[in-house]
C-alpha cells in the first residue's frame, strides 16, 4: 500500500520519533512510504532518508497556503492511506480529504489535555468525523476523547509507543553493586509542564534534610530559546534561578538535547519524569527498555506502567515534598532491589513497546474496514 505520513516537522520530539519509527517499519513490511512535513526542523530526517524514505517539505508557507499545498501533495501522491501525527497535521489531512476522500485516514491524539474538556478540544474532535480512525498513544488520552466526544469511541484506538529494544538496552554486564552516586537522568524540554522548577525544589529539600546524601541530576533537553529569548512556555529562566536559590549549581545540571540518549540511560541509576501531565511518554519506554527504575508523576498512563515500590516510585508532581520523598526512597534502596526493578522494566518493555507490536497494530488499522465495530 502507498502510505503518506504527515507531521509538522522532523524535530527531536516524541511524536516525531514515533512517526519516523512507523515510516521505517511500514517500509520494511513492504509498503511504499513517504513523509510530508512543513517546518524545517530535521533531527530525524537523516534516519528516514538512510532507510530509503522520501521526505517532502512544504516550508515557509502561510496557513492558508499550507492547507492548499498539503492537499495538492496528497492528491499528487495518491496514497492508499494517510497517517497524520499531532493536531495540526491531523486537521490538514482531514481538510485535504474534502469533499470526497479517496484514501484511508488515520489521525492522532497524542497530548493529554491537562485542563480537561475544552471548547478547543471539542472543535478539534468534531473534525475527526472526517477521519476513519483516531489513534491515541495512551489509554488516558483515549478515555479523554471518549468522554469529551462519545460519538468518537467507535473509531478511537489506543496504540502505545514503541522503542528500539536493541538500541535501548541494559548495560552488559549488569552492574553488580550500587555505585553510591545516585545518578538521576531527565530527558525533556524545559517547558513549564515538564515541571523542572518543581524538581529543583524537591532536590533542594533533599539537600536540606540530608546534606551528606550523594546525588547528581543531569537534565537533557531543548531550552526553548528563540532569537536569544525564552519562548512563552519555556521554564529555563525560572529553573536557573531556582537552582541558584537552592544552591544546587554543582549537582543539578542542564544540558542541550542529545543525539545519543541510549548511552545516558546506561550510565544513569534512575530516570525521573516530573511532568504535570503525560500520556505514554517516550522516555519512560526508553528507560524501561534500558533496564532503569523510574521515578515519575502519578499522571496519565504512568500509574498503569509504574507500580510504586515494585519497578519505580510515584509522586504527586505538584508537591515538591512528595517528589523529594520518592527521591530519598530510591537513594535508600539496596543494590539488589534496584537491579530487580530494572529487570522488571526490561521485561515490560519487551512485551509492551516492541516494534512488532507497534507495526502490527498500525497494519491492522490499514486493513480494517472503518465501519466495523472494534
Amino acid at each position: 500500500m502507498r502510505v503518506l505520513c504527515l507531521i509538522d516537522s522532523l524535530g527531536s520530539g516524541g511524536a516525531q520519533r514515533q512517526l519516523a519509527y512507523l515510516a521505517v517499519l511500514l517500509k520494511r513490511a513492504g509498503h511504499e512510504v513517504r513523509v510530508l512535513k512543513y517546518h524545517p526542523y530535521d533531527f530525524f530526517e537523516a534516519f528516514l532518508v538512510s532507510n530509503g524514505i522520501r521526505v517532502d517539505k512544504l516550508l515557509g508557507l502561510a496557513p492558508l497556503a499550507r492547507i492548499c499545498a498539503v492537499r495538492r501533495c496528497i492528491r499528487e501522491a495518491d496514497p492508499g492511506a494517510v497517517i497524520a501525527f499531532l493536531p495540526t497535521p491531523s486537521l490538514l489531512a482531514e481538510l485535504a480529504g474534502l469533499p470526497r476522500r479517496r484514501f484511508k485516514l488515520i489521525v492522532s491524539e497524542r497530548s493529554l489535555d491537562i485542563n480537561g474538556p475544552s471548547l478547543a478540544a471539542y472543535r478539534r474532535f468534531l473534525l475527526h468525523a472526517f477521519a476513519d480512525f483516531v489513534v491515541a498513544n495512551s489509554f488516558s488520552q483515549a478515555d479523554f476523547v471518549g468522554r469529551t466526544s462519545p460519538w468518537l469511541r467507535r473509531k478511537t484506538r489506543t496504540i502505545l509507543n514503541c522503542v528500539d529494544l536493541d538500541q535501548f538496552r541494559p548495560p552488559d554486564p549488569e552492574p553488580t553493586c550500587n555505585s553510591g552516586k545516585n545518578r538521576f537522568l531527565v530527558l525533556a524540554s524545559l517547558s513549564k509542564w515538564k515541571n523542572s522548577v518543581g524538581l529543583v525544589r524537591a532536590f533542594g529539600l533533599v539537600r536540606h534534610r540530608r546534606p551528606d546524601l550523594p546525588w547528581t541530576l543531569d537534565w537533557y533537553g531543548n531550552k526553548l530559546i528563540q532569537n536569544g529569548a525564552p519562548v512563552r512556555y519555556s521554564a529555563v529562566t525560572e529553573t536557573l534561578a531556582t537552582i541558584q536559590e537552592c544552591g544546587l549549581e554543582a549537582r543539578f545540571r542542564l544540558h542541550d538535547p542529545t543525539a545519543a540518549p541510549a548511552d545516558l540511560y546506561r550510565a544513569a541509576d534512575a530516570l525521573i519524569l516530573p511532568s504535570l501531565f503525560e500520556g505514554c511518554p517516550n522516555v519512560l519506554c526508553e528507560a524501561f527498555a534500558s533496564g532503569l527504575p523510574v521515578l515519575a508523576s502519578r499522571v496519565g498512563d504512568i500509574p498503569r506502567l509504574v507500580e510504586d515500590g515494585v519497578n519505580g516510585f510515584l509522586f504527586n508532581p505538584h508537591s515538591a515534598e512528595d517528589i523529594s520523598r520518592a527521591i530519598e526512597r530510591f537513594c535508600d534502596l539496596p543494590a539488589d532491589e534496584r537491579a530487580a526493578m530494572g529487570r522488571t522494566n526490561r521485561r515490560k518493555a519487551e512485551t509492551l513497546f516492541s516494534f512488532d507490536r507497534f507495526l502490527n497494530e498500525y497494519q491492522q488499522l490499514l486493513l480494517t474496514d472503518p465501519r466495523a465495530r472494534p
